[in-house]
């Protein structure tokens, strides 16, 4: 699985990270199930953001963030991780597992 988070997110803006799910030979694959949940750098859920389904499953998604998921004081030092967990079939087996964890920095505004 690939995450991709090209710049920092901006405190209570909209954050787009967009996500490819592949299997064990990097060949995209639709998941047959998929959550994602949103954690502090201490591990902490933020938000009520634990395991959230994505949908609708694809080989590629798109997981966006809001106002309260981009709150800086959570976690007061602004780091946040992405959690993605996965199931897929392949010629390997079914409901084989995937996971990756994603981390990004929320740029701190002044006045906000």
């Amino acid at each position: 699985m690939s995450v991709t988070i090209a710049t920092n997110a901006v405190e209570r803006s909209t954050y787009v990270i967009s996500v490819v799910f592949k299997d064990e030979d990097g060949n995209e694959v639709t998941p047959t199930a998929a959550t994602w949940s949103l954690l502090s750098d201490d591990g902490e859920i933020v938000n009520g953001r634990d395991a959230e389904a994505v949908s609708p499953l694809a080989a590629t998604a798109d997981i966006v963030l809001t106002d309260d998921d981009l709150n800086f004081a959570t976690g007061k030092n602004g780091k946040r991780r992405l959690l993605l967990e996965a199931t897929y079939d392949s010629g390997y087996g079914s409901d084989l597992s995937l996971r990756e964890e994603a981390e990004f920095f929320i740029t701190d505004l002044i006045g906000v």
